[in-house]
């Protein structure tokens, strides 16, 4: 199956979630130990996609398996430079 990579929607909050707590639990490469909470995801997406920061997310047969998003800097004086997230599942083969 090959991968489909479209804009996150708000629809897409609980499978982003489920996705960046399947990797923060695995305690490899991302700053996490687990997912916030689903009413923070909820929000952080809705706030990603109100100021149209880039953030995407990648589907294998019609389930969410990765992420990858361009936030800006938090100080005017930084917000031409961003910092990038991503993550991706691999299936056991």
């Amino acid at each position: 199956m090959s991968l489909q990579v479209s804009p996150i929607e708000l629809a897409d909050v609980e499978s982003f979630r489920h996705c960046l707590d399947s990797l923060a639990r695995g305690r490899r490469f991302l700053a996490l130990t687990e997912a916030p909470p689903l009413d923070q995801v909820r929000a952080f997406v809705a706030g990603t996609i109100a100021s149209a920061v880039p953030q995407v997310v990648a589907r294998e047969g019609g389930r969410l398996v990765g992420w990858c998003d361009m936030l800006p800097g938090r100080h005017q004086a930084a917000r031409h430079c961003g910092s990038l997230g991503m993550g991706l599942l691999l299936r056991a083969l």
